[in-house]
């Protein structure tokens, strides 16, 4: 997915577009509670606390736990990282969820049966944690501009949840 020099808007639009074609209405309407809220939190607690506590949030979901809930948080937390991504402000979060992707398989794989070393696994969670502490660090020392390039996507973001998704039962 390239994004080139777009703005924040068209910036939500094609990550939404992608988003939305990977999630089904139930973890849409869990995604689209983490979208309302998404912004307020960041405003009250700061970006690097909001991450930390959506990645807390995303554990099972990053692990290969597929239960709705943790799904839309790391869903949520995978459009913020890939949007700084685009723009630049960081580097290495499709690293990340290429790892996540790489355990959630090998989870699948032992589930099924398959020969999978408990060793292969902690490598790749490793690794995981060691890129998700490198974004926060980026993150940290760019917050302030962050959070404020961060505003108008979430803004937007937010609204074409709400306009997709039915509100959470």
């Amino acid at each position: 997915m390239v994004l080139g020099n777009l703005g924040p808007v068209e910036h939500a639009v094609i990550i939404f577009t992608e988003l939305r074609k990977h999630v089904d209405d139930k973890v849409g309407s869990k995604i689209r509670t983490r979208a309302r809220e998404g912004l307020e939190l960041i405003r009250a607690s700061g970006l690097v606390p909001t991450l930390s506590f959506y990645y807390a949030k995303a554990r099972d979901a990053l692990t290969g736990v597929n239960d709705e809930e943790s799904m839309a948080y790391m869903l949520y937390l995978k459009t913020i990282l890939l949007y700084l991504e685009s723009i630049g402000l960081i580097k290495g979060a499709r690293k990340v969820f290429e790892l996540q992707e790489e355990l959630r398989e090998l989870t699948q794989k032992e589930r099924q049966g398959g020969d999978v070393k408990e060793e292969e696994k902690e490598k790749v969670r490793a690794l995981l944690v060691e890129n998700f502490i490198n974004i926060l660090n980026e993150v940290l020392q760019k917050s302030c501009i962050a959070s404020n390039m961060l505003e108008p996507f979430l803004i937007e973001f937010k609204r074409l949840c709400e306009a997709t998704w039915e509100r959470e039962r």
